[in-house]
């Protein structure tokens, strides 16, 4: 078992010690097995200019194990795949694919405990050639992150409550300047009905995070807030307090923050938000809408703050994977709306939209804005916007995101940063848009077809006033069927096209997929 195995068994491990036999002997537990087995042929495997295209054929067989449980107490996940490829121009390679996360009630209504681990490849840089899942590997890195957040909390009054939590995060990668901890510790204390209509709440945060490519660096931050409920269906915050931090890497800069907000929710499937800060970076922002329809969902969100490469393993559901939510989040979802309707399984359809990413070529499908991974602390503007439509037979999806990201520390990059691919270290500011279209045909209870065109644009720019850009389309057609009641088949052709200075190619692939489950 190689080094990276060792590490994800160990954590795996630790989060089992963490489930108390109690809690573990009185939880309703399911688990599946399963395996799937893909033959793909592609025109340009290594995604390269055509002057050095090699056509190839790669074969999947990955074996998976997955299982989800719940108790009074505990509530858990877990996804386990040995994806085996074997190509016959490399060397043939496996790796250890999946997450287990879970939340125990040490304490009813008091402390919980929050913990697990993810381990799976991420894109590195947006502006090369992403990796084809059947092909070797050469802009991507294996991420092994492990976290573990105890919260305490209690309440008082008819709606007080008072919530300490402390949360550890570790994520290792195969490339040393990608790797780091963090740590975050906050507390809230709020009453929302103090006097009627009028609430008040406290809060703060201390924020740590160590990398090899940076400095150390840490951030505090202490707000007061007042809330007041117009009307039942409305309420309007106003907030402020006090920020430090060491991103310049000069002495620790202190800053006064302030801000106002409303939420409005006139009906269950009606909400809308708006909120504005006055920050250390400048004005930081959050808007949103969210409607619902009997046949059709809308959201759009635009925001605006700070975060960091650790914030992408959060928070998980029962049946959430992290691994692909996290790293391909809009593609996932998009997939997950492809499955058909008559499977209503949640877990036969997390499995027939993994099915669908993976004839597809994802990670290339689709870059999103959480699509790479970055040691940097940066501010990040970001739009995204969603619109599904749903008929007896069809179904329709229309997908679009901005995000514009600016680095923080690149005063404080040590001598691990030097040759790194990170984006955030090349460059100072990387904006990136695209956009989607899908369309579902369900030809039959068993058969649906799907048509799919995606387009992303990523721009780079350097201290210097140099910029690089980068552009992908990608177009695909899927046809998938149930073959029994637990096998199921997907044959699909991409077409992807792209250009840039790192990443100038076009590449025509064909793949069958075939997952059984045991």
């Amino acid at each position: 078992m190689s080094t990276e195995h060792r590490r994800t068994a160990r954590g795996v491990l630790a989060l089992a010690m963490l489930l108390t036999p109690t809690a573990l002997v009185h939880a309703q537990w399911r688990t599946t097995t399963g395996v799937d087995l893909g033959e793909t042929y592609s025109d340009n495997v290594n995604r390269q200019p055509s002057s050095r295209a090699q056509e190839n054929w790669g074969t999947e067989i990955s074996p998976w194990l997955r299982g989800a449980g719940q108790s009074a107490r505990l509530n858990g996940s877990l996804d386990l795949r040995v994806q085996n490829w074997i190509n016959s121009n490399t060397a043939n390679r496996s790796a250890l694919r999946g997450h287990a996360s879970g939340t125990l009630a040490v304490v009813e209504d008091h402390l919980d405990v929050d913990g697990g681990v993810s381990r799976d490849r991420q894109q590195v840089s947006q502006f090369s050639a992403p990796d084809a899942s059947y092909a070797t590997p050469s802009n991507s890195t294996e991420v092994t992150r492990t976290w573990a957040s105890p919260v305490l909390y209690t309440r008082f009054g008819n709606a007080g409550y008072v919530a300490a939590r402390y949360r550890f995060e570790n994520v290792d990668s195969e490339r040393s300047e990608l790797s780091g901890q963090n740590s975050t510790a906050t507390l809230d204390i709020a009453n929302g009905a103090a006097f009627g209509r009028l609430g008040w709440g406290f809060s703060g945060r201390h924020y740590s995070t160590t990398a090899k490519a940076t400095q150390a660096t840490s951030s505090d931050s202490y707000n007061g807030s007042l809330t007041y409920a117009v009307t039942p269906e409305m309420t309007a915050t106003l907030f402020g307090g006090q920020e430090f931090n060491d991103y310049s890497g000069g002495q620790r800069q202190h800053t006064w923050n302030w801000g106002a907000g409303l939420k409005w929710q006139p009906t269950e499937r009606t909400t809308l938000n708006a909120q504005t800060t006055k920050r250390f970076f400048g004005r930081g922002f959050s808007y949103g809408v969210s409607q619902r329809w009997r046949r059709s969902v809308f959201d759009w969100s635009y925001e605006r703050d700070v975060n960091s490469f650790s914030n992408t393993a959060s928070r998980n559901g029962l049946m959430k994977n992290p691994a692909v939510d996290t790293i391909y989040s809009a593609a996932y979802t998009a997939a997950l709306a492809l499955v058909p309707a008559s499977i209503t399984d949640p877990f036969e359809r997390e499995t027939y939209a993994l099915l669908i990413l993976q004839g597809a070529g994802i990670p290339a499908l689709l870059p999103n804005t959480s699509g790479y991974l970055s040691s940097q602390t940066y501010t990040d503007k970001r739009m995204r916007l969603a619109w599904r439509i749903e008929g007896q037979r069809n179904l329709v999806s229309l997908s679009g995101y901005t995000s514009d990201r600016e680095t923080l520390t690149q005063q404080i990059l040590t001598s691990s940063a030097t040759g790194s691919s990170d984006d955030l270290i090349q460059f100072s500011r990387v904006k990136q848009r695209g956009w989607s279209v899908d369309w579902r045909h369900d030809l039959s209870a068993r058969t649906s077809t799907s048509l799919r065109y995606g387009y992303t644009d990523t721009s780079g720019y350097a201290n210097n006033g140099a910029r690089t850009t980068t552009h992908v389309s990608i177009l695909g057609l899927s046809l998938s069927n149930r073959l029994g009641v637990n096998t199921t088949g997907v044959l699909s052709v991409t077409r992807t096209q792209s250009r840039g200075a790192g990443a100038d190619y076009r590449e025509n692939a064909i793949s069958a997929t075939l997952s059984h489950r045991f």
